[in-house]
């Protein structure tokens, strides 16, 4: 094996090397918002789900938790879901992150 085709085969295994430890995951959002969701006093919340992909190239471990004790959201299947507890809720305007 001669200089030049080492150099070659090291370039190759750094060139490889170096774009998998830059690989990064991309999360992707079918919609950045979900609202206004209006309840009737003693009615339910429906259940809203947002879709999300990885549009990277790295390894997407996806977790969702809520700001407030009456929004839960769970993921599942490619899927934010939100379910929402109105039995709790006080009258009038309310947000959630």
């Amino acid at each position: 094996m001669g200089f030049k085709q080492a150099v070659r085969y090291t370039s190759v295994f750094l060139l490889t090397f170096a774009a998998s430890a830059f690989a990064a995951p991309k999360l992707r959002l079918s919609t950045t918002a979900v609202g206004p969701v209006i309840v009737a006093p003693g009615g339910s919340i429906s259940a809203s789900a947002i879709d999300y992909t990885n549009a990277g190239d790295g390894s997407l471990n996806l977790s969702v938790k809520s700001s407030v004790p009456w929004l839960t959201p769970a993921v599942s299947g490619g899927k934010i879901l939100l379910n929402g507890a109105s039995g709790t809720l006080a009258q009038g305007s309310l947000r959630a992150l």
